[in-house]
């Protein structure tokens, strides 16, 4: 076992965002393919940004399917709409009546209009936190986005 592939195991398993994660790791000249399953999208991503921060890795093919805990009965896509749905309607920075939002077999559609770059993002990682969502695509356009970047000079 070479060190690369065990440094990404090491980090892996002491990262506590992965309990009840079941991940094997393969690496050959750094690039890394993690199989296995995790509890949540959130686990997936957490896996993938942990491979990467390993001295030596050059890529990641993140090949980690989300599995259901035996307990848990998985959310119907009306109810993962709605949680979506109410946890936007608390935050006070997202206007979430200008934010539609589809879901078919767990996977989340984002659609609408925000009035920042930065709401469009923190709309995306709210969806991907609620319970049964596998996957989200954030469609949401950004109001005047043009008047929000920076501006560069040219040489």
């Amino acid at each position: 076992m070479d060190n690369i592939k065990k440094n990404i195991e090491d980090v892996l398993c002491w990262d506590k965002r992965l309990e009840g994660s079941q991940i094997r790791v393969e690496e050959v000249k750094g690039r890394v393919i993690l199989m296995g399953t995790v509890l949540t999208f959130q686990a997936l991503e957490t896996a993938r940004n942990d491979a990467l921060i390993v001295p030596g890795v050059v890529s990641v093919d993140n090949r980690l399917k989300i599995r259901s805990r035996a307990q848990f009965k998985v959310p119907s896509d009306q109810a993962i709409r709605e949680r979506i749905r109410k946890f936007y309607s608390r935050n006070p920075d997202i206007s979430y009546n200008s934010i539609t939002i589809h879901v078919v077999n767990r996977k989340v559609v984002l659609e609408g209009c925000v009035n920042s770059y930065w709401t469009k993002m923190l709309a995306q990682r709210i969806a991907h936190q609620v319970i049964g969502v596998t996957k989200v695509l954030n469609d949401l356009s950004v109001k005047n986005m043009e008047k929000q970047q920076p501006e560069m000079a040219l040489p």
